[in-house]
């Protein structure tokens, strides 16, 4: 793939992003590439709320997974306590859902977000953003004291 100049002329420097979105898309499992394919005509409606909802999912998708983890202090604990929120989270987020009587699929399309997010999230792969458990409590028809009793 023949790759344009950048600063050359705003055609050039689309057909730059185009190709670098293609080779992001290339790499995706089949799961998030549908994903993505399918959150591409919320970026173009007429709803602020949905379209920034889209970036964001496509956004996450793109992101490649971190390769390695580095040690930190945070504010909010230690590693073990980062992981038994996750752990603790996921397993909310899992009953709350069959409790509701929904698929991953169901779910995934009421809150708006890629069915291989809410797999993830249920996996404990990674924890979910303030904005993602509005969503998911929203969508599951329970508050978000159901997910974090200190909100």
């Amino acid at each position: 793939m023949k790759v344009p100049s950048v600063g050359q002329s705003p055609q050039h420097e689309l057909a730059l992003l185009v190709a670098a979105f293609q080779c992001k898309l290339d790499r995706l499992d089949d799961d998030d590439r549908d994903a993505v394919i399918r959150l591409m005509p919320r970026l173009f409606g007429d709803d602020d709320d949905e379209s920034q909802s889209a970036i964001e999912a496509i956004d996450e998708i793109l992101s490649p997974p971190k390769s390695t983890v580095k040690r930190f202090e945070s504010p909010v604990g230690s590693a073990s306590d980062i992981q038994k929120w996750t752990t603790y989270i996921s397993k909310k987020i899992r009953d709350a859902r069959e409790k509701a009587g929904m698929t991953q699929q169901q779910l995934a399309e009421k809150a708006g977000l890629p069915q291989s997010h809410i797999s993830r999230l249920e996996k404990g792969q990674h924890s979910p953003a303030a904005k993602t458990l509005e969503k998911l409590s929203h969508a599951l028809g329970v508050s978000k004291k159901y997910f974090d009793p200190s909100a």
